[in-house]
C-alpha cells in the first residue's frame, strides 16, 4: 500500500500523539516546511524536513495513495494540489 504524503509548516507538540495514531493507522510519509512557530508553540523534530519548492515534485511523484497538506506557507498548498492531479 502507498502511504499518504501529509505536508505541513511544524509539527507542534500536542499534535505529535495525534500523527503517530494516524501512522499507525495508514501508511503515512509526514514531511515539514520552513515555518514561524506560533501560538507559543515549540517545533518538534518529526517528520522530515523539505523546502516549499520541493513540495510538487515529492507530490507529483506517484509514490503517494493521496496527499494532506495544511493551508500555512506560501507555495505548499498549490504545490501539494498541483502536483496531486499531475500524478
Amino acid at each position: 500500500m502507498k502511504p499518504v504524503l501529509f505536508v505541513t509548516n511544524h509539527v507542534a507538540p500536542h499534535r505529535v500523539g495525534a500523527l503517530a495514531d494516524l501512522a499507525e493507522r495508514v501508511p503515512l510519509e509526514l514531511v515539514t516546511f520552513g515555518g514561524r512557530a506560533r501560538h507559543g508553540a515549540t517545533p518538534v523534530a518529526h517528520g522530515r524536513p523539505i523546502s516549499e519548492r520541493d513540495v510538487f515534485g515529492l507530490a507529483s511523484s506517484g509514490r503517494h495513495s493521496g496527499v494532506i497538506c495544511g493551508t500555512a506557507g506560501r507555495l505548499a498548498l498549490p504545490s501539494a494540489y498541483l502536483g496531486a492531479r499531475r500524478a
